[in-house]
């Protein structure tokens, strides 16, 4: 801060030290306010992101028990068509 300081009474000399000072103060509040919307920006985002997976997951699990289901079918068809080529046979 007192670089910044320095910077701003060297550049222009009517600025005393003190009010170099508060206008050091009021750009590191103002950095920090604009680091804290930063901030809150990638929460926001990052909970956007959390969401989502947490959708894609929930939809990924009942596609895989529709599957599951699917596979339970095919295997009943399967098993119901070598009766009938048995039945057919006999």
């Amino acid at each position: 801060m007192e670089k910044k300081i320095n910077e701003i009474t060297s550049s222009n000399t009517n600025v005393s030290q003190a009010s170099a000072a508060v206008m050091v103060a009021f750009m590191a509040i103002d950095e920090l306010n604009q680091t804290n919307r930063n901030l809150d920006n990638l929460r926001g985002e990052l909970k956007e992101y959390v969401d989502e997976a947490d959708r894609v997951t929930s939809e990924r699990d009942n596609a895989v028990r529709e599957l599951e289901i699917i596979k339970t079918k095919i295997s009943q068809l399967e098993g119901n068509k070598k009766l009938k080529q048995l039945k057919d046979s006999i």
